[in-house]
């Protein structure tokens, strides 16, 4: 048998595996289709679930953060700022001292 004879018997069989097995995947997607939609549906519905339990939570979080954290974090930073600061604002002590009733404020 000559080789190109061999090649198109080779091809003719590798193109009637691939229609069988498309055949067979439509088959199976016609046949899990129904449960592959319903599994979609309930994952969805869980997502939300689990988002719905986890929004409040991460809300008090936040607050809890912002209540006790921040304000010493932003103390620590702004007393690190004044020691650092090469030339620290009298501006604010200046006017003190004319008689002026401005308070000093930070950097």
């Amino acid at each position: 048998m000559p080789i190109t004879a061999k090649r198109r018997k080779a091809r003719k069989e590798a193109e009637a595996s691939l229609a069988r097995l498309q055949d067979l995947a439509k088959e199976q997607a016609d046949r899990f289709g129904p449960y592959a939609d319903q599994a979609r549906d309930q994952a969805a519905l869980r997502l939300l679930q689990a988002r719905g339990w986890t929004a409040p939570r991460l809300e008090t979080a936040a607050q809890r953060v912002e209540d006790t954290v921040a304000p010493r974090v932003a103390g620590l930073l702004t007393t690190a700022a004044q020691r650092i600061d090469p030339k620290p604002s009298r501006r604010g002590l200046r006017l003190l001292r004319r008689g002026n009733r401005r308070v000093p404020r930070g950097p």
